[in-house]
């Protein structure tokens, strides 16, 4: 009778554990939060492709240069905000001018073709602007120049190559597999050694548009 009671002190002066907390999972982002949440710009992938057009205005007597550039740039700090990139290029300008020119016979006129396959390297900084990323960079540019001028009948072909820098800045909007990209740059370039060209830029204010492919 004594152990009966005693057991069933025990039992009562045990305490009663408590029931287990459910864990209550934390909620998925929704698709519109991750979305508005910033990431780099080449959306955590390890850079991108670019095919891009333009036009440029060099300096002197030179028109208006077209030409096609192709570009890789690959994120390498800050969050993918600091990105080094490589452009490989060509461009194509002209001038001409009749016999008022000095040192020219009566009758003639020259012309002056300069062709150019620029390469240069860049780093740049991204900021995002809504569904937009702002990039500003700078960087080395190096350029054979072939320059062919035709003057009194005869013709004259010159190589050489050019070396300056280049400012640049840009926008690119994601789009698809990539984004739709703009730069406006400012190149300064001059080749030694021609004496169609002189020392004139080569470079000059550009503005080119394409697409970037995210890889």
């Amino acid at each position: 009778m004594l152990s009966l009671l005693f057991a069933t002190v025990l039992a009562a002066a045990s305490p009663t554990p408590a029931p287990a907390a459910s864990a209550t999972p934390a909620p998925a982002p929704t698709p519109e939060a991750a979305k508005a949440a910033p990431s780099d710009p080449y959306g955590g992938r390890v850079g991108a492709f670019g095919l891009t057009a333009g036009v440029a205005i060099p300096g002197g007597d030179l028109g208006m240069s077209t030409g096609l550039a192709f570009s890789v740039r690959r994120p390498v700090a800050m969050d993918g905000r600091l990105v080094v990139g490589a452009e490989l290029g060509f461009a194509q300008t002209s001038a001409s001018g009749d016999a008022s020119e000095p040192g020219l016979p009566d009758g003639q006129g020259y012309t002056v073709s300069v062709s150019a396959i620029p390469v240069a390297i860049h780093a740049l900084w991204h900021q995002p602007a809504g569904p937009v990323w702002i990039a500003a960079g700078a960087g080395p540019v190096f350029a054979p120049v072939r320059v062919t001028s035709s003057a009194g009948g005869g013709t004259n072909t010159e190589r050489s190559t050019a070396m300056g820098a280049e400012l640049l800045g840009g926008a690119e909007l994601p789009l698809g597999p990539g984004a739709v990209a703009a730069d406006l740059s400012f190149r300064f370039l001059t080749a030694s050694g021609v004496k169609a060209t002189g020392s004139g830029n080569l470079g000059g204010l550009g503005l080119r548009v394409g697409y970037r492919l995210r890889f």
